[in-house]
């Protein structure tokens, strides 16, 4: 709404007029849930953290702010926390009109001011109050990140909020409340689990919010150094890269290759992340850490652990916001599988369970769902339906479970499992990667000799100009995911197009499809006669990279196919799948190199 405030003197003259934009909405907590305008309300929410790497500080532009917001909006996010800052304003009016709460914040980590301001939180929370209570935007007042100002100040500054502006929510400081002490006295949620956790296992008394929700950390892009044309210098340029590289035996088509793969396993934690917060049914929002890049130097790089590259636009090969609306609007499908584990062989039984996450405009009654497996590529491999329960507008529910046979396929695959619902804003859907093997038998070929990698037995053998797969046994921990904040060994990993992978049908990265056998034990780079062009499977890490797999060949006519950082000893048919690929390789080679 438009208030045209007048202010008129005794004789009816106007002194003064202005017009004054202001919104309606109420926000409140029962019980255990937030509720907005009178309906139960989930946080969907993003970080800022005040990232703007042409202008340095947050520009006075709306236009500015609100093709950044209109981007949050279309990915599904309808909430903001300003980590240890507030924002402009400008800001403030373009989350108004795109429907964007915020959690404004006050400048303390801890009880330590930010930029060695002083200490007065009850000052800067009435100077909150005081400039920004006209918007209906400004939602949740935060006392700051991850502490707290002791027990009597933190129940002060609660009680002055709440008298003075009941109509918003506060808490002490966010933080995800493991041992830090949030209590009704002084916040009116809490903070929750800041990576996945199991369905159902977390129930506090107050409504919770994921705080810094799946902080994910990859490299900063390399290739987006172009685009620093403000106050920002390029945090990685193409010769930092190249240098980085170099110093591995890599070259920069490895280069590309591996930061594909990074923003490709990012953006499906980032997918399972979200969808774990909405499955469960004691949830009641995240702040999914951060929405774009926010550039922290570590490990002699530059981390980039957000949804978005700093200057909002999707990564290559990360998601765009339609691609995340699909899991991360009012109203959202998650398919539960018996175990993390989504590799499966022909005839397999499963019994998955789908779980709506209802906060849309009404309640979606009893409807069939419909589910299907479809390859790669469009070709439908099967398909069903299933009577769905009627779910009400609220916290996450089961509405069915699908009951299925894995079909019969001649050939390893990768396929995409999907549901659908009709519901009355539309038909809602989703999907989930799996791959299907074929039952067999592992593959032992008479021509070839199988070896401990860097045994007398695998050296004779290729010395004397055999065929050689030889497998490093892997005892190492599993690193298939990504850590939190800080980089570890596992940022991405790469896969060419090779004979030696078989009929592995990987997408040139490494999935969660591939966790079960993929350790931290994998040889690092350079490594002695092994040439850029001779390796296969190569993963990078926050200071170094690994070679999982590689050919070595000599002027005798040896070849051999090398496997380290992969436990390839058991029977799972991905293993089974490479360890095939991998003799196969090696048996059909010729002494001069060609297959």
């Amino acid at each position: 709404y438009t208030a045209a405030v007048e202010l008129v003197s005794a004789e009816g003259r106007v002194l003064q007029r202005r017009q004054e934009r202001f919104g309606v909405r109420k926000l409140e907590v029962r019980g255990k849930e937030f509720y907005l305008n009178g309906r139960p309300f989930f946080l969907r929410g993003f970080g800022d953290d005040s990232v703007y790497p042409l202008d340095g500080i947050s520009p006075a532009d709306a236009d500015v702010h609100r093709a950044h917001l209109a981007t949050a909006r279309a990915a599904g996010f309808n909430y903001t926390r300003l980590h240890t800052h507030c924002e402009v304003p400008e800001y403030f009016d373009a989350a108004d009109e795109l429907g964007i709460l915020i959690e404004a914040e006050l400048p303390y980590y801890g009880d330590t001011p930010c930029d060695r301001g002083s200490f007065d939180p009850v000052r800067e929370a009435r100077e909150l109050w005081t400039h920004f209570r006209r918007h209906p935007s400004f939602a949740i007042y935060s006392g700051g990140n991850e502490g707290s100002f002791g027990a009597a100040l933190s129940e002060r500054l609660y009680r002055m909020i709440k008298k003075a502006d009941p109509d918003r929510l506060s808490i002490r400081q966010d933080n995800p409340n493991i041992g830090r002490g949030n209590t009704p006295a002084d916040s009116d949620f809490l903070g929750g689990p800041q990576t996945v956790w199991k369905r159902g296992s977390y129930n506090p008394d107050l409504p919770f919010v994921c705080h810094e929700y799946m902080n994910l950390s990859i490299k900063s892009d390399y290739r987006d150094a172009a685009l620093y044309r403000g106050a920002w210098m390029a945090p990685i340029t193409a010769e930092d890269r190249r240098a980085a590289l170099s110093a591995a035996g890599l070259d920069m088509e490895w280069g590309a290759r591996l930061q594909d793969a990074q923003n490709a396993f990012q953006r499906i934690f980032q997918k399972q992340g979200i969808e774990t917060a909405r499955a469960d049914p004691y949830c009641d929002g995240f702040c999914f850490w951060t929405i774009v890049d926010c550039v922290v130097a570590q490990k002699g790089t530059y981390s980039a652990q957000g949804l978005f590259n700093p200057f909002w636009q999707p990564k290559r090969r990360g998601y765009g916001p339609a691609d995340v609306a699909v899991f991360n609007s009012p109203v959202c499908l998650v398919a539960v599988f018996p175990s993390d584990r989504r590799v499966f062989m022909s005839g397999d039984r499963l019994a998955v369970r789908a779980v709506l996450s209802n906060y849309g405009e009404a309640d979606v009654p009893a409807a069939p769902l419909a589910w299907r497996l479809v390859e790669r590529g469009g070709r439908e491999l099967a398909q069903g339906e299933t009577p769905a329960a009627a779910v009400s507008v609220g916290p996450a529910r089961e509405c069915a479970m699908v009951e299925l046979s894995v079909p019969v396929v001649k050939r390893p695959l990768c396929a995409s499992f999907v549901l659908s619902l009709p519901t009355s804003c539309g038909k809602v859907e989703n999907f989930w990667d799996v791959w299907i093997f074929p039952k067999r038998t592992r593959l032992r070929r008479n021509d070839v000799i199988y070896a401990e990698y860097g045994s007398r037995e695998a050296e004779e053998a290729f010395a004397r100009g055999g065929k050689v797969v030889a497998v490093r046994t892997s005892r190492g921990k599993p690193n298939a995911s990504l850590g939190w904040w800080w980089m570890e060994n596992q940022v991405g990993t790469a896969l060419k197009d090779h004979p030696m992978l078989g009929d592995l049908p990987h997408e040139g990265f490494l999935s969660p499809l591939l966790a079960d056998i993929v350790k931290d034990d994998a040889l690092k780079l350079p490594l002695k006669d092994v040439r850029n062009e001779d390796l296969v499977m190569v993963g990078e890490g926050g200071d170094a990279f690994y070679a999982y797999l590689f050919v070595k060949r000599n002027a005798e006519g040896g070849v051999m196919a090398v496997a380290t950082g992969l436990d390839l000893s058991d029977a799972r048919p991905e293993a089974a799948a490479i360890l095939d690929g991998m003799a196969h390789f090696v048996g059909d080679a010729t002494q001069n190199g060609k297959e």
